[in-house]
Order: C-alpha cells, then structure tokens, then sequence
C-alpha cells in the first residue's frame, strides 16, 4: 500500500540554529535538472547543484523565510552534502 500522507514531511533537514526544515519531494523538473548535471563540467555542475539545494531549502513545506546571511553559509561542500542524503531519500522512497 502507498501511504501519500507520509509524503507531505518529505525530508528533514536541520539547520544552523537547530531547528528543522522540512523539504518538499522532488519535482520532475528539479529531478531533469539533475540528470542534465551529469553533461555539465565540475564547476558548471556545483554551482547547479548549490542552486538547487538553495531552491530546495527556499521552498520548504513551513514557508520559512531565511535571510541572505544564512544562505550564504550553504557553500558548496554543504551542498553537496545535502544533495547527497536528500537523493538517498528519494531513492529509499522510489524503492518503496
């Protein structure tokens, strides 16, 4: 059975103050904007994937707004970081 209520808490994150942020599922055209990551070079590729991530945690489900002071933290270590478990989740979630 396909549980969609538990699609609403997608993914937690928690953020610098502690607090969580929970972000959306992927959206088809976030998920095109990935594969087309993999035809970008490295620089290219990070500074899409730093966007990305940026728009994830600018969308989230709370509609809390994050000033420019904080968003400039997500450097693209960070980035990647979160790409990385966010796309394990996602990927559990299309395995169910």
């Amino acid at each position: 059975m396909i549980d969609l209520s538990s699609i609403n808490k997608f993914y937690e994150l928690k953020w610098f103050d502690g607090t969580s942020v929970w972000l959306k599922k992927p959206t088809e055209g976030m998920l095109r904007r990935v594969s087309a990551l993999e035809d970008s070079n490295e620089m290219d590729a990070l500074d899409a994937l730093k966007d990305i991530v940026i728009e994830l945690v600018k969308d989230n489900m709370d509609g809390r707004k994050f000033p420019q002071e904080e968003l400039d933290q997500l450097d693209a270590v960070l980035c990647s970081m979160i790409f990385k478990d966010y796309m394990e989740e996602v990927g559990k979630r299309l395995g169910e």
